[in-house]
Order: C-alpha cells, then structure tokens, then sequence
C-alpha cells in the first residue's frame, strides 16, 4: 500500500509539472489531430504559417486546402524542442483551433 501512495505521489508531481500547452499537445499528438513536431509548430507560428497547410497569411482555420504532411516539409534551422516548459499563449490558441477544426471537420477541411 505504500508502494501505491508513491506512485500517486509521483504522477501529481509530474502533471504539476507540465504545462497547459505541453498537455494540449501531448493529447493532441496521441490523437493524431497534430502531426507536428514541437520545433515544427514553433517554427511555423515564429514565421506566421497556417499550421494546417504551412502558406503563410492565414491561420488554420480559415485554410480551405488538405492538409499538409509534415514528414514531406523542409525545415532549415530548427532547434530540438522535447517538452514546452514555458506557456506560450499565442501557440497555445493556435493548437486550440487547430483542435477544434480538426472535431467539427474529421476529413481535414473546414465546414462553412
């Protein structure tokens, strides 16, 4: 019983730990809603992409194009990113919408 109370002990620590961005991707990448890596996302929120189709000049949810696959898109300069420590509201948003798009729409484009 003692061994349990540890093992409590430990995954608390650990989700106080992470952050609501960290979360929120975590649970959309096992749901294969997000197919990015976390360096990629960074990078395509830093040079203001869509984060469905990588164009620039719109975000994902008013994109009408398939989605872009991320294993066939060319990143220069892009850091290793393993966990998001920090909040970052602006890519927190964006995930949130690409969430939502991702529920209403299930074959990749947006319903109007």
């Amino acid at each position: 019983m003692h061994a349990l109370d540890a093992q409590v002990d430990l995954v608390e620590e650990i989700d106080d730990e992470e952050t609501d961005l960290e979360r929120l991707y975590v649970t959309m990448q096992e749901g294969q809603k997000v197919l990015w890596t976390r360096a990629q996302l960074m990078k395509l929120q830093s040079e203001d992409r869509c984060f469905k189709y990588v164009q620039k000049g719109h975000r994902a949810p008013e994109c009408k194009n398939l989605p872009a696959n991320p294993k066939t898109i060319r990143f220069t300069n892009l850091l290793e990113v393993t966990s998001y420590d920090t909040e970052d509201a602006a890519l927190l948003f964006a995930l949130h919408e690409l969430d939502d798009i991702d529920e209403g729409a299930g074959n990749g484009t947006t319903s109007q």
